[in-house]
Order: structure tokens, then C-alpha cells, then sequence
């Protein structure tokens, strides 16, 4: 599921939407269908892209802050989140119809929501996207230069996926960290957790990252041991154990990302 804010409650017209879809589609997708509910009663549309159906509901009330303060708590790249969702007036609801539970379809239904929810953010002019599997928020420009890409990556894109970041030690001094993944458990059922390691924020955040796109990516292939590489050599860098973690205040199953590099420290 994600939402759209808006600076008004009003939901773009079906002409407009299949324009938008049509300019974000490769040409070897089929095109988009898109059923409107009642058009004098703004209900919004049922939107279809290769058998997935999106449904555009418009909400004439702001995201209700609860649902996006922690996202945006947790959002330091883009500064203006919190003012730019206080600006809202209303927004779009989208949810996959009849989620399918397959692994596979899970990846297909993902690329068509995200696409149908950047067609929506242009033509609404929309403030910011809230994206509900990884709790985040995103920027109106990130989310449209990453969702070109898309239908035309293999790899799962980068805005599927947030980060949130606890200290790794209780010793005040310490540098340690440990940094976990949100949004992998929409595809696999766990998320990833990295650390205790003496790390900057951002080399331990590339790396859940890159691991997080490639889990979702690959699939439900991962077990107790497997081994990842990133460096592009032969020997692994890192290797994968099932746990569970309690870190944000919820105990949840997790892949413990261990590096073996700073493990052999």
C-alpha cells in the first residue's frame, strides 16, 4: 500500500492518469486499463497493468500523522518531510486488489503499485509519498526519478526499502552500531540486521541496502549460513543466520547480516 499527499482532496481524471501510466510504461507492457467508480463522486478508479489491479482512492483529509511519524522521524536525507506533509489537504490511497502471497507475484505487484503510485504523484502534483511496507517517506523528486527505472530493472529498487539505526553497545563511548532493514519482510518475511560493527551510518546503510535489494530480488532462497558477496570477488563477504531481534521495540524475525570482515576484527 502507499499514499499520495495532496495540497487539495481532488484525484486526477482517468485521461490524465493513462497519460502519466503511458509515459512510465515500456512499450512492451500491455496498456493500462482503468475502470472510474463514479466520477461525479470523486470514488476514484480501479487502475490494471498485466492482470494487477491498483485501486486510486481519494481521501479528502490528510495522512493522519500517527501513520507517518515515525517515517518521518527516521527520514534524514530529505529535511523538508515533516512540513511538506503538514502542507496536505487530502490524499490518494493505493493498494494492490487481491495481494497474491507468492514470493514472485509479491515482486511484479510492487513494481506495478509503484508505478501506478508515481503516475498518481504527478498528476496530483503530490507533496511526498508514504511507502507502507518500509514505513518511509519519500520525496515527490526521489520517487519519481527512481520509479523510471522500475519495470526496466531486474534488481528491486531502492525506495522499497528504509533503514533505522540503534546503538550497538550501552557504553556511551562506543562507536558501534547496528542497522536494520524495513521492507524486506513485505517479500520474505524478515528483515535484515547488521551490526553491533564500528562502522560509519553510511557504509553499514550501502550494504543492508544493496543486501536488502538483492534478498527481495532473488527471492525465498535464503537459509541458515548462506553466504552474499559484494565485493565482487570470489570469497564471500558476508553470511546470513536466522534470529530474532527486539530492536524498535518489537521482537520479530530478522537475517542476522553478519560481515566477515569486521568479524575478524
Amino acid at each position: 500500500m502507499a499514499m499520495v499527499a495532496t495540497s487539495q482532496p481532488p484525484i486526477p481524471g482517468p485521461k490524465a492518469l493513462l497519460r502519466a501510466l503511458k509515459a512510465l510504461l515500456p512499450t512492451d507492457v500491455p496498456a493500462p486499463v482503468i475502470v472510474s467508480n463514479d466520477e461525479d463522486q470523486n470514488a476514484g478508479h480501479i487502475v490494471t497493468i498485466s492482470g494487477v489491479s491498483v485501486a486510486v482512492l481519494p481521501m479528502p483529509f490528510a495522512i493522519p500523522m500517527e501513520t507517518t511519524a515515525r517515517a518521518i522521524l527516521n527520514e534524514f536525507v530529505w529535511t523538508d518531510a515533516r512540513l511538506a506533509f503538514a502542507k496536505a489537504k487530502g490524499h490518494v490511497l493505493l493498494s494492490i486488489l487481491n495481494p497474491d502471497v507468492d514470493p514472485a507475484l509479491q515482486l511484479s505487484n510492487a513494481r506495478i503499485l509503484t508505478v501506478v503510485t508515481a503516475a498518481v504523484l504527478s498528476t496530483a502534483k503530490g507533496l511526498g509519498v508514504y511507502w507502507q511496507s518500509s514505513d518511509s517517506v519519500l520525496a515527490p523528486s526521489r520517487f519519481a526519478q527512481e520509479s523510471k527505472l522500475c519495470l526496466r530493472d531486474e534488481v528491486a529498487p531502492e525506495l522499497w526499502f528504509s533503514l533505522r539505526f540503534f546503538p550497538g553497545s550501552d557504553d556511551p563511548n562506543s562507536d558501534q552500531i547496528v542497522c536494520q532493514s524495513t521492507g524486506l519482510s513485505a517479500f520474505l518475511g524478515r528483515e535484515i540486521e547488521c551490526g553491533p560493527y564500528s562502522m560509519t551510518p553510511a557504509e553499514i546503510a550501502n550494504t543492508v541496502i544493496v543486501a536488502a535489494r538483492f534478498m527481495a530480488t532473488s527471492g525465498p532462497v535464503f537459509a541458515e549460513g548462506h553466504t552474499l558477496g559484494f565485493s565482487g570477488s570470489e570469497e564471500p563477504d558476508a553470511q546470513l543466520f536466522l534470529d530474532w531481534s527486539a530492536l524498535g521495540g518489537t521482537n520479530k524475525p530478522i537475517f542476522q547480516l553478519r560481515l566477515l570482515s569486521q568479524e575478524k576484527r
